[in-house]
């Protein structure tokens, strides 16, 4: 616990915060019994001992999340309340099928906390299971992605499936970490008042958990404006997906020669692209009236699978900073697409499958250790910044490599 040093403010400013923004003894507990924080899970809490906090702390950061935390979700399509099924991220019929071969399984790399530290595990997943999360109902998740569930023909209504399959993976992430943090949190350490002396590691610690509590709140809100937005390019009447409205801007299909093509990777990227500032805790908004850009990356094999497609979005009226990683990413070289996909994977590892031979060559390269360094460092792009120049720099791992046409 003692790497934990998130901001560098005084004690008394936390202290703030958390009076702000973290649980009142008279709010309505989170366990879901709909009563007060007081007479419920307050008065079960017990103070906890250095090793006590880091064992809790290894639920908080884990990305294994038990099957009560994923089920029981309701289908994300406006309006219905069917309950969610799981829904694969990529296409099982070509892309998923194609990339587990013979084996039948994917691999992903998992960070999660033990013994005070992160720690990187590979993890292997059935045909199945791979990439899927609870996010559309029976019907829904065949209505919405029947184009691209059996085709690899990437034109602008695939796309804009794609980019919906994507958001609604995104939010379901967040819900749950948001609800497993929330549950965990508050029923095990409640917030601290200001009259209370508490440990400077404790302090700080609690301050992390509600602002990145708050973050989620925040990024959660925007993905489902955006989702819903996308979601009206659906005809549910034809049940076929249109260019209604001009929600979305697209890069041309960027097609990468690498070394080993047999990857998935998906994600959403969010940067604040107002004046408010997440990193100065006394201003920090809590009804988050605040504009958010969303990058969108799609990475899968072509339909050759000599190489990776990769296409980038972002909302139509997203910044000029946004707009401009676009045309960026459209007008350079392999090499540099190579390094923002490289960042933005060991930042959001969890997305990122692979087929048995990539897992293999991990091995064979021995890319573990570096793995496991570059997690044990502050993530690359922070909530409410987006800078080319981050995204484009060198990765501390090389998880795709141009492969040589010579």
């Amino acid at each position: 616990m003692e790497q934990i040093k998130y901001l560098d403010i005084s004690d008394n400013e936390m202290k703030r915060f958390i009076s702000l923004y973290g649980l009142d003894i008279y709010d309505t507990c989170l366990c879901g019994s709909e009563k007060k924080f007081k007479f419920c899970c307050w008065k079960n809490h017990e103070r906890k001992t250095s090793s006590e906090v880091i064992s809790w702390a290894s639920q908080i950061y884990s990305n294994s999340l038990t099957k009560k935390d994923q089920n029981n979700r309701s289908c994300l399509f406006s309006n219905c309340r069917s309950r969610a099924i799981k829904s694969h991220m990529f296409s099982k019929g070509t892309h998923v099928k194609r990339i587990a071969g013979k084996n039948k399984y994917l691999y992903r790399l998992v960070k999660t906390f033990r013994n005070g530290c992160s720690i990187t595990l590979k993890q292997e997943n059935m045909l199945k299971d791979a990439t899927t999360f609870r996010g559309f109902c029976p019907s829904h998740d065949n209505l919405l992605f029947d184009l691209i569930d059996n085709y690899y023909e990437l034109d602008m209504k695939a796309l804009y499936a794609l980019a919906y399959r994507s958001i609604a993976y995104q939010i379901t992430k967040f819900e749950t970490e948001r609800s497993v943090m929330v549950k965990k949190h508050f029923k095990h350490v409640p917030k601290y008042y200001s009259n209370q002396i508490v440990s400077n590691k404790s302090l700080d610690f609690q301050t992390y958990i509600i602002k990145t509590i708050r973050e989620l709140e925040i990024q959660i809100d925007g993905l489902k404006t955006l989702l819903k937005r996308v979601e009206d390019n659906f005809d549910s009447s034809s049940q076929r997906w249109g260019i209604k409205h001009d929600v979305l801007r697209f890069t041309k299909i960027i097609n990468v020669k690498v070394s080993n093509p047999d990857i998935l990777f998906s994600n959403v990227h969010m940067s604040i692209n107002s004046d408010i500032n997440t990193n100065n805790l006394l201003a920090f908004n809590k009804s988050s009236n605040c504009e958010l850009d969303h990058i969108i990356t799609l990475v899968m094999p072509n339909d050759s699978m000599d190489a990776v497609s990769v296409v980038f979005a972002t909302q139509v009226n997203a910044s000029d900073i946004s707009q401009a990683f676009l045309s960026f990413v459209e007008s350079t070289t392999d090499h540099y697409v190579c390094s923002v996909i490289n960042n933005l994977i060991i930042s959001n590892m969890d997305a990122f499958y692979f087929s048995e031979s990539y897992a293999n060559e991990i091995e064979e390269k021995n890319l573990m250790g570096k793995i496991e360094e570059a997690v044990q460092q502050p993530i690359l792009f922070n909530f409410n910044k987006f800078e080319i120049e981050n995204m484009k720099r060198e990765p501390r791992v090389a998880f795709l490599e141009e492969r040589n046409t010579f």
